[in-house]
């Protein structure tokens, strides 16, 4: 038995796991040795679509599934298997349509598991595109198969930081709008988010609530941060700073380090 058995940790990729590097810093890769040899589960809860992680997760020091697209997918890379799926209403096409009428020069991307599509690429779209890799295919909006597992918005923050307060005015649909980087929206059901995908991998775990842990830096972590215990990063932004249960270092100088000692001086 190990202190850490039935205990999970699930902790945003970009600017919290990673370093700037876009690799794990060797003190962290320590810290989450140690924490699943005492019987701890450590997973990776991202906004990264299916072609975007995969090419990162030889790298990544996890012991369990990974939750991708924000939360909608919970997915077992060693049986290649899908365990939880949560999918846009097809009346996502429609608040897409809208937000277009009133914003034109927003960029959309739209992703099934495996595929993605993007429609109206901008500087912003293409910036993301060579970040995370990935091939989609460019297509009209109306043609991208429908349902989608996920939809993201780009352009620079100042023009979505206006579809975001337009959006907020109205119901438009019941769906959610966050940040996931300065020049990404991402457009979610109402119970989509990570903090969900976080309880499904929970309960398949046979996992408590008050043993779950999270760690993030940006908007779309807030919510997973609320439901459970959390740790922000010195880099985190401010509204994510304070949601957060433990401040430690930056993402590139050991902040899950730190936040795995947290949990050793509580179990």
């Amino acid at each position: 038995m190990g202190k850490f058995d039935g205990v999970l940790f699930a902790t945003d990729l970009d600017s919290t796991l990673f370093g700037s590097d876009q690799v794990v810093p060797e003190v962290n890769r320590r810290a989450i040795a140690y924490f699943c040899e005492q019987g701890g589960r450590f997973t990776v809860a991202t906004g990264r679509a299916f072609d975007g992680f995969s090419n990162v997760l030889p790298a990544l020091p996890v012991n369990a599934p990974i939750i991708l697209f924000n939360g909608a997918l919970v997915y077992d890379f060693d049986k290649n298997a899908s365990l939880h799926e949560t999918w846009l209403p097809s009346s996502s096409l429609d608040a897409c349509l809208e937000i277009l009428s009133r914003f034109p020069e927003i960029g959309i991307e739209a992703s099934h598991i495996r595929e993605s599509w993007v429609f109206n690429p901008n500087d912003a779209t293409r910036l993301h595109i060579k970040f995370i890799g990935g091939s989609p295919v460019e297509a009209p909006l109306e043609d991208i198969p429908l349902p989608w597992i996920k939809v993201t918005f780009t352009h620079e923050f100042e023009y979505l930081k206006e579809v975001a307060e337009w959006f907020a005015e109205g119901d438009h649909f019941g769906f959610r709008l966050e940040f996931s980087a300065k020049r990404l929206l991402e457009l979610l059901p109402p119970d989509g988010g990570k903090e969900n995908g976080i309880r499904a991998l929970a309960d398949l775990l046979g996992i408590e609530k008050r043993h779950i842990y999270c760690a993030g830096d940006n908007h779309n972590d807030i919510s997973m941060m609320r439901k459970y215990t959390s740790f922000a990063p010195a880099n985190a932004r401010d509204p994510v700073k304070a949601v957060a249960d433990y401040h430690v270092a930056r993402f590139d100088e050991g902040a899950i380090a730190e936040a795995i000692g947290i949990l050793d001086s509580i179990y």
